[in-house]
Protein backbone atom coordinates (compact mmCIF):
# COMPACT_ATOMS: atom_id res chain seq x y z
CA UNK A 1 0.00 0.00 0.00
CA UNK A 2 1.03 3.64 -0.37
CA UNK A 3 2.96 5.22 2.52
CA UNK A 4 0.67 6.84 5.13
CA UNK A 5 -2.41 5.80 3.16
CA UNK A 6 -5.69 5.81 5.03
CA UNK A 7 -7.67 4.03 2.33
CA UNK A 8 -8.54 0.34 2.40
CA UNK A 9 -8.41 0.16 -1.39
CA UNK A 10 -4.71 1.05 -1.27
CA UNK A 11 -3.97 -2.29 0.46
CA UNK A 12 -2.78 -5.01 -1.90
CA UNK A 13 -1.54 -8.57 -1.41
CA UNK A 14 2.25 -8.84 -1.52
CA UNK A 15 4.16 -11.19 -3.83
CA UNK A 16 3.65 -14.83 -2.87
CA UNK A 17 0.00 -14.14 -2.01
CA UNK A 18 -3.12 -13.37 -4.06
CA UNK A 19 -6.43 -11.68 -3.31
CA UNK A 20 -9.36 -13.95 -2.49
CA UNK A 21 -11.57 -10.91 -2.12
CA UNK A 22 -11.29 -7.22 -1.24
CA UNK A 23 -10.11 -7.91 2.32
CA UNK A 24 -8.41 -11.34 2.29
CA UNK A 25 -5.06 -12.53 0.90
CA UNK A 26 -4.31 -16.24 0.44
CA UNK A 27 -0.94 -18.00 0.32
CA UNK A 28 0.00 -18.87 -3.25
CA UNK A 29 -0.71 -22.63 -3.70
CA UNK A 30 1.68 -25.27 -4.95
CA UNK A 31 2.40 -25.34 -8.70
CA UNK A 32 1.41 -21.66 -9.07
CA UNK A 33 3.16 -18.30 -8.71
CA UNK A 34 1.67 -15.06 -7.44
CA UNK A 35 3.16 -11.66 -8.29
CA UNK A 36 1.00 -9.82 -5.76
CA UNK A 37 -2.39 -8.18 -5.81
CA UNK A 38 -4.98 -10.34 -7.56
CA UNK A 39 -2.39 -12.14 -9.70
CA UNK A 40 -2.25 -15.93 -9.57
CA UNK A 41 -1.00 -18.09 -12.44
CA UNK A 42 -0.46 -21.82 -12.87
CA UNK A 43 2.99 -23.07 -13.80
CA UNK A 44 3.42 -24.35 -17.33
CA UNK A 45 2.76 -28.03 -18.00
CA UNK A 46 4.83 -30.59 -16.11
CA UNK A 47 6.42 -28.04 -13.79
CA UNK A 48 6.18 -27.58 -10.03
CA UNK A 49 6.61 -24.89 -7.37
CA UNK A 50 6.36 -24.87 -3.57
CA UNK A 51 3.64 -22.86 -1.86
CA UNK A 52 4.29 -19.12 -1.65
CA UNK A 53 6.18 -18.82 -4.95
CA UNK A 54 6.36 -15.22 -6.15
CA UNK A 55 7.87 -15.40 -9.66
CA UNK A 56 7.55 -17.57 -12.78
CA UNK A 57 11.16 -18.68 -12.52
CA UNK A 58 10.21 -20.75 -9.46
CA UNK A 59 8.43 -23.21 -11.78
CA UNK A 60 10.80 -26.15 -12.24
CA UNK A 61 10.29 -29.13 -14.52
CA UNK A 62 9.02 -32.26 -12.79
CA UNK A 63 11.16 -35.36 -12.58
CA UNK A 64 11.30 -37.16 -15.92
CA UNK A 65 10.97 -33.86 -17.83
CA UNK A 66 13.52 -31.28 -18.95
CA UNK A 67 13.44 -27.59 -19.88
CA UNK A 68 13.33 -27.67 -23.68
CA UNK A 69 12.59 -23.95 -24.04
CA UNK A 70 11.26 -20.94 -22.16
CA UNK A 71 8.27 -22.04 -20.03
CA UNK A 72 8.27 -25.46 -21.67
CA UNK A 73 9.02 -28.87 -20.17
CA UNK A 74 9.32 -31.90 -22.45
CA UNK A 75 9.31 -35.61 -21.70
CA UNK A 76 12.79 -36.98 -21.10
CA UNK A 77 13.77 -38.95 -24.22
CA UNK A 78 14.95 -42.55 -24.28
CA UNK A 79 18.55 -43.25 -23.26
CA UNK A 80 18.68 -40.27 -20.91
CA UNK A 81 17.52 -39.19 -17.44
CA UNK A 82 16.10 -35.81 -16.45
CA UNK A 83 16.29 -34.13 -13.04
CA UNK A 84 15.67 -30.52 -12.05
CA UNK A 85 14.84 -29.53 -15.63
CA UNK A 86 18.19 -30.80 -17.00
CA UNK A 87 18.55 -33.66 -19.52
CA UNK A 88 21.51 -35.99 -18.97
CA UNK A 89 22.56 -38.63 -21.49
CA UNK A 90 23.08 -42.20 -20.37
CA UNK A 91 26.70 -43.38 -20.70
CA UNK A 92 27.76 -45.33 -23.78
CA UNK A 93 26.31 -48.88 -23.87
CA UNK A 94 23.55 -48.00 -21.38
CA UNK A 95 19.89 -47.45 -22.28
CA UNK A 96 16.71 -46.19 -20.61
CA UNK A 97 13.00 -45.79 -21.34
CA UNK A 98 11.55 -42.28 -21.97
CA UNK A 99 10.37 -40.19 -19.02
CA UNK A 100 12.84 -41.42 -16.40
CA UNK A 101 14.61 -39.34 -13.77
CA UNK A 102 17.31 -41.44 -12.09
CA UNK A 103 20.84 -42.17 -13.32
CA UNK A 104 20.20 -45.73 -12.12
CA UNK A 105 17.48 -45.94 -14.80
CA UNK A 106 20.34 -46.18 -17.33
CA UNK A 107 20.93 -49.92 -17.59
CA UNK A 108 22.39 -52.55 -19.88
CA UNK A 109 20.31 -54.14 -22.62
CA UNK A 110 18.39 -57.32 -21.64
CA UNK A 111 20.82 -60.22 -21.61
CA UNK A 112 23.77 -58.02 -20.61
CA UNK A 113 25.23 -57.07 -17.23
CA UNK A 114 27.62 -54.50 -15.78
CA UNK A 115 31.30 -55.41 -15.82
CA UNK A 116 32.02 -53.08 -12.91
CA UNK A 117 29.96 -51.68 -10.07
CA UNK A 118 28.18 -48.38 -9.79
CA UNK A 119 29.74 -45.94 -7.33
CA UNK A 120 27.71 -43.86 -4.93
CA UNK A 121 23.99 -43.62 -5.25
CA UNK A 122 23.30 -46.15 -2.52
CA UNK A 123 19.76 -47.51 -2.58
CA UNK A 124 17.62 -45.14 -0.53
CA UNK A 125 15.53 -47.99 0.84
CA UNK A 126 18.15 -50.71 1.22
CA UNK A 127 18.75 -50.75 4.97
CA UNK A 128 20.75 -53.70 6.26
CA UNK A 129 18.49 -56.24 7.94
CA UNK A 130 20.08 -55.43 11.31
CA UNK A 131 18.62 -51.89 11.18
CA UNK A 132 15.00 -52.98 10.62
CA UNK A 133 13.90 -54.04 14.09
CA UNK A 134 11.11 -56.51 14.92
CA UNK A 135 10.07 -57.13 11.35
CA UNK A 136 10.02 -53.57 9.99
CA UNK A 137 9.95 -53.75 6.22
CA UNK A 138 9.53 -51.63 3.09
CA UNK A 139 6.73 -50.54 0.75
CA UNK A 140 6.89 -48.78 -2.60
CA UNK A 141 6.33 -45.03 -2.86
CA UNK A 142 4.09 -45.09 -5.93
CA UNK A 143 1.56 -42.96 -4.02
CA UNK A 144 4.23 -40.32 -3.28
CA UNK A 145 5.12 -38.71 -6.64
CA UNK A 146 7.78 -36.40 -5.17
CA UNK A 147 9.49 -39.08 -3.07
CA UNK A 148 12.95 -39.74 -4.48
CA UNK A 149 13.44 -43.24 -3.12
CA UNK A 150 11.40 -45.97 -4.82
CA UNK A 151 10.59 -47.54 -1.44
CA UNK A 152 9.90 -46.40 2.11
CA UNK A 153 10.40 -47.98 5.50
CA UNK A 154 7.11 -49.52 6.63
CA UNK A 155 6.30 -49.54 10.37
CA UNK A 156 3.19 -51.71 10.72
CA UNK A 157 3.15 -52.61 14.42
CA UNK A 158 3.80 -50.74 17.66
CA UNK A 159 7.04 -52.69 18.25
CA UNK A 160 8.80 -52.06 14.93
CA UNK A 161 11.34 -49.28 14.34
CA UNK A 162 14.60 -48.44 12.54
CA UNK A 163 17.93 -48.36 14.40
CA UNK A 164 20.25 -45.85 12.69
CA UNK A 165 23.17 -46.47 15.05
CA UNK A 166 25.25 -43.99 17.08
CA UNK A 167 26.02 -40.65 15.40
CA UNK A 168 27.54 -37.34 16.51
CA UNK A 169 25.77 -34.12 15.53
CA UNK A 170 24.53 -30.82 16.97
CA UNK A 171 24.81 -27.05 16.53
CA UNK A 172 23.29 -26.08 13.19
CA UNK A 173 21.68 -29.01 11.39
CA UNK A 174 18.54 -30.00 9.47
CA UNK A 175 16.46 -33.19 9.53
CA UNK A 176 14.55 -33.99 6.34
CA UNK A 177 12.04 -36.77 5.62
CA UNK A 178 8.82 -37.76 3.91
CA UNK A 179 6.30 -39.22 6.38
CA UNK A 180 2.92 -40.87 5.99
CA UNK A 181 1.15 -41.59 9.29
CA UNK A 182 -0.91 -44.77 8.86
CA UNK A 183 -2.50 -44.87 12.33
CA UNK A 184 -2.81 -42.33 15.14
CA UNK A 185 -1.01 -43.52 18.31
CA UNK A 186 -3.07 -43.73 21.47
CA UNK A 187 -0.61 -41.60 23.44
CA UNK A 188 2.50 -39.99 22.08
CA UNK A 189 5.37 -41.39 20.04
CA UNK A 190 8.50 -40.15 18.32
CA UNK A 191 9.07 -40.13 14.59
CA UNK A 192 12.78 -39.47 15.28
CA UNK A 193 14.93 -39.71 18.39
CA UNK A 194 18.65 -39.25 18.96
CA UNK A 195 19.80 -39.47 22.57
CA UNK A 196 22.47 -40.63 24.98
CA UNK A 197 20.74 -43.07 27.26
CA UNK A 198 17.00 -42.62 27.73
CA UNK A 199 16.07 -39.04 26.91
CA UNK A 200 19.36 -37.47 28.08
CA UNK A 201 20.98 -35.06 25.61
CA UNK A 202 18.11 -35.83 23.27
CA UNK A 203 16.64 -34.44 20.08
CA UNK A 204 13.12 -35.81 19.64
CA UNK A 205 10.47 -35.16 17.00
CA UNK A 206 7.32 -36.41 18.72
CA UNK A 207 3.73 -36.79 17.65
CA UNK A 208 1.16 -35.93 20.31
CA UNK A 209 -2.49 -34.90 20.22
CA UNK A 210 -2.55 -34.28 16.47
CA UNK A 211 0.61 -32.14 16.29
CA UNK A 212 4.36 -32.45 16.16
CA UNK A 213 6.32 -31.54 19.30
CA UNK A 214 10.05 -30.83 19.19
CA UNK A 215 11.81 -31.77 22.42
CA UNK A 216 15.46 -30.85 23.02
CA UNK A 217 17.32 -31.67 26.26
CA UNK A 218 20.88 -31.16 27.40
CA UNK A 219 20.74 -27.38 26.85
CA UNK A 220 20.38 -24.64 29.44
CA UNK A 221 16.78 -25.80 29.81
CA UNK A 222 14.61 -28.38 28.13
CA UNK A 223 12.75 -27.11 25.09
CA UNK A 224 9.19 -28.18 24.30
CA UNK A 225 8.34 -26.58 20.98
CA UNK A 226 4.83 -27.23 19.72
CA UNK A 227 3.76 -26.81 16.12
CA UNK A 228 0.17 -25.60 16.05
CA UNK A 229 -2.28 -25.88 14.43
CA UNK A 230 -2.25 -29.66 13.91
CA UNK A 231 -0.82 -30.63 10.54
CA UNK A 232 -0.93 -34.44 10.54
CA UNK A 233 -3.34 -36.23 8.21
CA UNK A 234 -3.60 -40.03 8.33
CA UNK A 235 -2.81 -41.69 5.02
CA UNK A 236 -1.27 -38.59 3.42
CA UNK A 237 2.40 -38.11 2.58
CA UNK A 238 3.91 -34.92 4.07
CA UNK A 239 7.41 -33.59 3.54
CA UNK A 240 9.05 -32.25 6.71
CA UNK A 241 12.19 -30.17 7.14
CA UNK A 242 13.21 -29.50 10.75
CA UNK A 243 15.91 -26.80 10.86
CA UNK A 244 18.01 -26.05 13.97
CA UNK A 245 19.91 -22.79 13.53
CA UNK A 246 21.60 -21.48 16.69
CA UNK A 247 18.82 -20.67 19.16
CA UNK A 248 16.08 -20.93 16.55
CA UNK A 249 14.05 -23.91 15.36
CA UNK A 250 11.98 -23.77 12.16
CA UNK A 251 9.69 -26.39 10.67
CA UNK A 252 8.71 -26.59 6.99
CA UNK A 253 5.82 -28.69 5.69
CA UNK A 254 5.65 -29.45 1.95
CA UNK A 255 8.18 -26.72 1.23
CA UNK A 256 6.46 -23.92 3.18
CA UNK A 257 7.34 -22.61 6.65
CA UNK A 258 4.90 -23.97 9.19
CA UNK A 259 6.30 -22.97 12.59
CA UNK A 260 9.29 -21.31 14.21
CA UNK A 261 10.35 -20.85 17.83
CA UNK A 262 13.25 -19.74 20.00
CA UNK A 263 15.22 -22.32 22.00
CA UNK A 264 16.93 -21.81 25.34
CA UNK A 265 20.31 -22.58 23.76
CA UNK A 266 21.73 -24.21 20.63
CA UNK A 267 21.63 -28.00 20.47
CA UNK A 268 24.99 -29.22 21.85
CA UNK A 269 27.18 -31.32 19.57
CA UNK A 270 27.46 -34.73 21.19
CA UNK A 271 27.57 -38.42 20.41
CA UNK A 272 24.01 -39.73 20.34
CA UNK A 273 24.45 -43.37 21.31
CA UNK A 274 20.96 -44.25 20.09
CA UNK A 275 19.25 -42.88 17.00
CA UNK A 276 15.92 -44.27 15.89
CA UNK A 277 13.12 -43.72 13.43
CA UNK A 278 9.58 -44.30 14.76
CA UNK A 279 10.62 -45.08 18.34
CA UNK A 280 10.77 -43.11 21.60
CA UNK A 281 12.79 -44.34 24.58
CA UNK A 282 10.25 -42.93 27.04
CA UNK A 283 7.38 -45.12 25.85
CA UNK A 284 7.16 -48.70 24.68
CA UNK A 285 5.02 -48.14 21.59
CA UNK A 286 6.16 -46.82 18.21
CA UNK A 287 4.22 -44.83 15.63
CA UNK A 288 2.82 -46.70 12.64
CA UNK A 289 3.97 -44.91 9.52
CA UNK A 290 5.96 -44.92 6.30
CA UNK A 291 9.21 -42.91 6.10
CA UNK A 292 11.14 -42.10 2.93
CA UNK A 293 14.10 -39.93 1.89
CA UNK A 294 15.37 -39.42 5.45
CA UNK A 295 18.62 -37.52 5.85
CA UNK A 296 20.42 -35.14 8.20
CA UNK A 297 22.24 -32.09 6.86
CA UNK A 298 25.21 -30.76 8.80
CA UNK A 299 23.98 -27.18 8.47
CA UNK A 300 20.79 -25.15 8.66
CA UNK A 301 18.90 -25.15 5.38
CA UNK A 302 17.40 -21.85 4.22
CA UNK A 303 13.73 -21.39 3.33
CA UNK A 304 14.48 -21.65 -0.39
CA UNK A 305 16.56 -24.78 0.17
CA UNK A 306 13.76 -26.36 2.22
CA UNK A 307 11.44 -25.73 -0.74
CA UNK A 308 14.01 -27.18 -3.16
CA UNK A 309 14.52 -30.44 -1.24
CA UNK A 310 10.74 -30.82 -1.04
CA UNK A 311 10.50 -30.76 -4.83
CA UNK A 312 13.74 -32.72 -5.28
CA UNK A 313 15.18 -30.00 -7.52
CA UNK A 314 18.29 -29.66 -5.31
CA UNK A 315 19.80 -32.13 -2.86
CA UNK A 316 22.97 -30.48 -1.43
CA UNK A 317 24.55 -33.92 -1.15
CA UNK A 318 27.94 -32.71 0.06
CA UNK A 319 26.30 -31.54 3.31
CA UNK A 320 24.58 -34.83 4.19
CA UNK A 321 25.74 -36.37 7.46
CA UNK A 322 27.17 -39.89 7.11
CA UNK A 323 25.23 -42.18 9.41
CA UNK A 324 26.61 -45.27 11.11
CA UNK A 325 24.09 -47.39 9.20
CA UNK A 326 25.21 -47.67 5.59
CA UNK A 327 22.69 -47.21 2.78
CA UNK A 328 20.53 -44.89 4.83
CA UNK A 329 17.34 -43.54 3.36
CA UNK A 330 18.09 -40.56 1.19
CA UNK A 331 21.66 -41.50 0.32
CA UNK A 332 20.61 -41.55 -3.35
CA UNK A 333 22.67 -39.77 -6.00
CA UNK A 334 25.62 -39.01 -3.72
CA UNK A 335 28.73 -38.83 -5.94
CA UNK A 336 26.94 -41.03 -8.46
CA UNK A 337 29.07 -41.83 -11.51
CA UNK A 338 28.30 -44.12 -14.45
CA UNK A 339 30.90 -42.88 -16.93
CA UNK A 340 33.13 -45.93 -16.48
CA UNK A 341 30.33 -48.49 -16.52
CA UNK A 342 30.36 -51.04 -19.33
CA UNK A 343 28.10 -53.93 -20.30
CA UNK A 344 28.91 -57.43 -21.50
CA UNK A 345 26.90 -60.50 -22.49
CA UNK A 346 25.38 -62.36 -19.56
CA UNK A 347 27.55 -65.42 -18.77
CA UNK A 348 26.38 -69.02 -18.73
CA UNK A 349 24.12 -70.19 -15.89
CA UNK A 350 22.95 -66.67 -15.06
CA UNK A 351 20.21 -64.34 -16.27
CA UNK A 352 20.58 -60.57 -16.58
CA UNK A 353 18.09 -57.72 -16.47
CA UNK A 354 18.61 -53.98 -15.80
CA UNK A 355 22.35 -54.66 -15.83
CA UNK A 356 22.27 -57.06 -12.87
CA UNK A 357 23.29 -60.70 -13.22
CA UNK A 358 21.57 -63.37 -11.10
CA UNK A 359 22.74 -66.96 -10.81
CA UNK A 360 20.34 -69.71 -11.76
CA UNK A 361 19.13 -71.98 -8.96
CA UNK A 362 21.32 -75.02 -8.12
CA UNK A 363 20.87 -77.83 -10.64
CA UNK A 364 19.79 -75.53 -13.46
CA UNK A 365 21.63 -74.00 -16.40
CA UNK A 366 21.15 -71.13 -18.83
CA UNK A 367 22.80 -70.14 -22.11
CA UNK A 368 24.90 -67.00 -22.45
CA UNK A 369 22.85 -63.86 -23.00
CA UNK A 370 19.84 -65.06 -21.00
CA UNK A 371 17.53 -62.24 -19.90
CA UNK A 372 14.83 -64.01 -17.89
CA UNK A 373 14.67 -66.33 -14.90
CA UNK A 374 12.58 -68.63 -17.09
CA UNK A 375 15.73 -69.21 -19.18
CA UNK A 376 17.16 -71.24 -16.30
CA UNK A 377 16.22 -74.88 -16.99
CA UNK A 378 17.03 -78.00 -15.01
CA UNK A 379 20.28 -79.72 -16.05
CA UNK A 380 20.72 -83.40 -16.90
CA UNK A 381 20.08 -85.46 -13.77
CA UNK A 382 17.55 -82.94 -12.41
CA UNK A 383 13.92 -82.04 -13.10
CA UNK A 384 11.61 -79.14 -12.23
CA UNK A 385 9.89 -76.05 -13.63
CA UNK A 386 11.79 -73.52 -15.73
CA UNK A 387 13.05 -70.74 -13.49
CA UNK A 388 12.18 -72.73 -10.38
CA UNK A 389 13.88 -75.17 -8.02
CA UNK A 390 15.33 -78.32 -9.56
CA UNK A 391 15.25 -81.65 -7.74
CA UNK A 392 17.69 -84.55 -8.14
CA UNK A 393 16.42 -87.43 -10.21
CA UNK A 394 14.97 -90.20 -8.04
CA UNK A 395 16.37 -93.73 -7.83
CA UNK A 396 15.25 -95.95 -10.74
CA UNK A 397 14.39 -92.91 -12.82
CA UNK A 398 16.19 -90.90 -15.47
CA UNK A 399 16.07 -87.16 -16.12
CA UNK A 400 17.30 -85.73 -19.43
CA UNK A 401 16.98 -82.20 -18.08
CA UNK A 402 14.05 -79.84 -18.11
CA UNK A 403 10.71 -80.47 -16.47
CA UNK A 404 10.26 -84.24 -16.75
CA UNK A 405 11.43 -87.35 -14.87
CA UNK A 406 10.98 -90.82 -16.47
CA UNK A 407 10.74 -94.23 -14.83
CA UNK A 408 13.36 -96.78 -15.86
CA UNK A 409 12.13 -99.88 -17.64
CA UNK A 410 11.55 -103.03 -15.53
CA UNK A 411 14.79 -104.78 -14.73
CA UNK A 412 16.88 -101.61 -15.20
Amino acid sequence: MRTHSGLLEDCACRAGYYALNATTCAYCPEDHFCLGGEHIAACHNHSLTPMGSNHSGACTCDRGYYESGPDNCSLCPANSWCWGGVKNDCPVDLVSEPGLSWPTNCTCLPGEHYTNTQTGGCGGYNFPASALINGAGTVNTDDCPLCLSPSAVNIETTTQYVDLGPTTFGGDFSIVMWVKITAIPSGYAAIFEASTGGTNNAVLIQYISGSWRIYVTGTAASNFLYTNPPDVVVGEWRHYVFVFNGNTYTMYVNGAQHATAAMAAPVPTRLRTTMWLARHAGVSSTIRCNIADFRIYERALSASEAAAVHLGTALFNSDILDLTVSNQIGCYLVSYTTASMQCQVCPENTWCTHGISTECAPGSTAATGSDSQQDCVCATGYYGPAGGLCQECSVNHWCPGGTEMFTCAPGM
